[in-house]
């Protein structure tokens, strides 16, 4: 013949109740998933913040108008992730004039020998 536990019954036999078992599963279960998402959320911020960096050529005002964030809150954010500006900027297009081709002179022979 078997013999039922019951929750009354679990802690007069040494063992736990199931319930307090899969709660404590439960438990690391979620604490894990927390991690996890925690994890997930930072990567994300930190990846979007950067791209919105990069694309305003490291102008916090901009890039936090970009994304639609406070500039101060951007600046918090930007704190939290270890980001700088500059080292996030892309570099500067030389957009300036190329140097005029110098033009030499031909000097004609005055002998006139061609």
């Amino acid at each position: 013949m078997r013999s039922i536990k019951t929750v009354q019954d679990a802690g007069r036999w040494g063992d736990e109740p199931r319930s307090q078992q899969v709660r404590r599963r439960a438990g690391s279960a979620r604490i894990e998933f927390r991690r996890a998402k925690a994890a997930v959320i930072e990567a994300f911020e930190r990846s979007f913040l950067e791209r919105a960096l990069t694309d305003s050529r490291g102008n916090v005002s901009a890039a936090a108008r970009l994304i639609g964030k406070e500039r101060r809150a951007f600046g918090k954010l930007m704190k939290k992730h270890g980001l700088s500006r500059r080292s996030l900027s892309r570099p500067r297009v030389n957009r300036a004039r190329p140097l005029p081709v110098r033009r030499t002179r031909v000097i004609r022979d005055p002998g006139g020998s061609s």
